[in-house]
């Protein structure tokens, strides 16, 4: 997070949301899946036409190699059933992997999986589909996107229906990395069916290499992890990891966020975007988790106020964290209001401490919306409760009921700690069916503890699942990685507050106070309390407010200089199908200091007045450049119209050029 200078005149601290203290219970933990062996790589979807149905499937090592198992509930995930293995009959060949799961708007279920040969060769695999009709009581299939091998590897697929109701719904699509035999460097790649799964179109390269010949270096591969989207619109979007290459002469190399667009139902893409860099990609965190800038996307399909919004969650390290720029990653996330056009100023997710010396890390996100009101949920992997060795961590979640401007409170998900020393399977003697290929794995699995988890929400109902280890096994054995599930209706959590950021200042302005917190339900049933005192005890209040928004701007003359006043915020809601309740409150503090302005006009902050300030205010204004430091300096006509303008600019240009008055003094 960007330090700002110790000169601002307001300064905050705000007492962390993310205590130990878990702000509402946490839900029951189901053990889904917990073989003597690794279990990983999880999705979960709920049936559009029963919401009470769930299916996920997972990576699963229970016979001594790879396999994809597959469980469901009835009951909206009280109990699970299954449990079960991709029938013998419905494989290709011997191992399975990176399962990925949806679901169309009629409750016919899709498994895609990477069906392939034990000698993980350039020409040994498949995607393959299976097919249940039955909310996934029984599958068919294997059908497979190409009807060759071919001299390439197929990896991390992941898939996306159209749910839409438009022209293209029920069209599926999926997108992976292609890997080469003999060196190319891999691209991400397309297919979509307009037959549900059974057959496919040619496949697109819609990620090709990148020419860095410039450079003097052969072509750079496109990235991983392509993650397809449907909008509300019928739009089909790309997002995946991708690289970062500055050409000549500078020739920088690094990772960024890529994506396409299909406005013809995935017949066509535009070239490849760059969205932002990224950093810390093909990284590791305590542990010795592999983590990875991999976007998880959603889309608001629900018809609401906030319908055709596009999400994107991802991590990525802090590089302004100086102290331990290399592991501290956080949950960025950002937004698009327009198809992608653009894309918003990214914001964390995660609540806990964020900056110089934050040593937590979060990891593995994924994203869901719910398709009925527009509610946007969170979930992912988070270290914030060992805060000494940072290595043991847990599941948290957060929620946004406004369309991806805040996120809630963090609340926690999963009973037990998950322990990456725990990750291995135990010494076993093989049984089973005797195959040659049933052999125990001794490579250390730490580093996969689920490459990504699962989410899917549908009525503020919320059904996660994610990779665990222990306590339980089969055998008395204590070791392993397992598949664990909850489901929960999204809470009614504190307010989180967000500006003034905790531990640093907002920007210096002249009049006023802004005061900015969570939304914490619905726009048109939640409502706010506002208290700010000069004491703990919130006596004699300075401040007794309602407000049906999640901020209020408040005349800096309420409060005294210097002196630390306490600030509180609490949630009210009230819907026909609800009780009329109140959340917690959440409270911090803050103190108003003497003031920033030395010189006004001297904009850049330098001391003095000269042609840099002018350079700073035009690129400021003109060229995206940093805002002024204080907003006192940089207010040269003295008019306390907030933010600077144009006037500003023109009385500054006046006095330097034109002989012009000076400006005023600070206030």
């Amino acid at each position: 997070m960007t330090k700002l200078c110790s000169l601002l005149f307001v300064t905050f601290l705000i007492s962390s949301s993310a205590s130990h203290a878990d702000p509402v219970p946490v839900p029951t933990q189901i053990t889904i899946s917990n073989w003597w062996d690794v279990q990983n790589e999880e999705q979960i979807w709920v049936s559009p036409t029963a919401p009470d149905i769930l299916v996920a499937c997972w990576r699963d090592f229970r016979q001594g190699y790879r396999q994809v198992g597959i469980g469901r509930s009835n009951d909206g995930g009280l109990n699970w059933t299954g449990d079960t293995l991709i029938n013998p009959a419905n494989q290709i060949f011997d191992w399975q992997s990176d399962p990925t799961l949806t679901v169309d708007a009629n409750g016919t279920f899709y498994l895609c999986v990477v069906d392939y040969q034990d000698y993980w060769g350039y020409d040994s695999c498949f995607l393959a589909w299976h097919v249940s009709n039955d909310s996934g009581v029984s599958w068919s299939g294997p059908h497979t996107v190409k009807d060759t091998i071919g001299p390439f590897f197929e990896d991390k697929q992941f898939t996306a229906v159209d749910r839409t109701g438009g022209s293209h719904s029920g069209n599926i699509y999926v997108a992976w990395k292609r890997f080469y035999d003999g060196g190319p460097e891999g691209q991400i790649m397309f297919a979509r069916s307009t037959a549900g799964a059974v057959t496919w179109d040619d496949t697109l390269v819609i990620g090709p290499r990148r020419d860095a010949s410039a450079c003097g270096w052969p072509d750079i591969g496109a990235g991983q992890f392509a993650f397809p989207l449907v909008g509300s619109d019928g739009s089909v979007y790309v997002f995946w990891a991708g690289t970062y290459l500055d050409g000549a002469p500078t020739c920088t190399i690094g990772y960024g966020l890529d994506f396409v667009k299909s406005t013809n139902g995935g017949a066509s893409f535009t070239s490849p975007t760059p969205i932002r860099r990224t950093y810390g990609n093909w990284g590791s965190v305590d542990g010795g988790i592999d983590v990875y800038n991999a976007p998880t996307a959603a889309a608001d399909i629900s018809g609401g106020p906030f319908d055709g919004n596009i999400y994107i969650a991802y991590a990525n390290l802090d590089t302004s964290n100086t102290e331990f720029i290399d592991s501290d990653y956080n949950i960025e996330f950002i937004r698009s209001l327009d198809g992608g056009a653009s894309w918003s100023t990214p914001i964390y997710i995660n609540d806990d401490y964020t900056g110089d010396s934050a040593t937590v890390d979060q990891f593995h996100p994924w994203l869901s919306c719910d398709e009925l009101d527009g509610t946007l949920a969170a979930i992912w992997y988070d270290q914030r409760i060992d805060e000494n060795s940072h290595f043991w961590f847990m599941v948290f979640a957060a929620y946004s009921f406004d369309g991806g401007v805040t996120f809630t409170t963090n609340h926690r998900i999963s009973e037990n700690w998950i322990d990456p020393d725990l990750a291995d399977p135990p010494p076993y003697t093989v049984g089973g069916t005797g195959n040659v290929l049933n052999t125990p794995m001794t490579k250390s699995r730490a580093g996969k503890l689920a490459e990504y988890i699962g989410l899917s929400i549908s009525s503020k109902q919320a059904h996660a699942v994610w990779t665990g280890t222990g306590p339980e096994e089969p055998f008395g054995l204590t070791t392993g990685q397992n598949v664990y599930g909850a489901s929960w209706e999204i809470p009614f959590l504190p307010p989180r507050l967000i500006s003034p950021p905790g531990g640093s200042s907002p920007k210096a302005r002249a009049n006023s106070v802004t005061f900015t917190w969570s939304t914490c339900w619905d726009s048109e049933s939640d409502f706010y309390r506002i208290e700010i005192a000069d004491n703990p005890s919130f006596v004699q209040l300075l401040v007794d407010n309602e407000t049906d928004d999640n901020s209020i701007t408040l005349p800096k003359s309420l409060f005294a200089i210097d002196v630390q006043h306490h600030w509180r915020v609490k949630a009210f809601r009230q819907d026909p199908n609800l009780p009329y309740d109140s959340t917690d409150y959440s409270e911090g503090t803050f103190t108003i200091g003497s003031g920033c302005c030395v010189l006004r006009g001297d904009v850049d902050h330098s001391g003095g007045l000269d042609i840099s300030d002018l350079v700073y205010l035009v690129d400021f204004m003109f060229s995206g450049g940093p805002e002024p430091l204080c907003f006192d300096e940089a207010d040269i006509d003295s008019s306390g119209a907030e933010p600077v303008d144009i006037a500003d600019l023109v009385f500054l240009v006046d006095f330097m050029f034109n002989q012009g008055p000076a400006p005023g003094a600070c206030p």
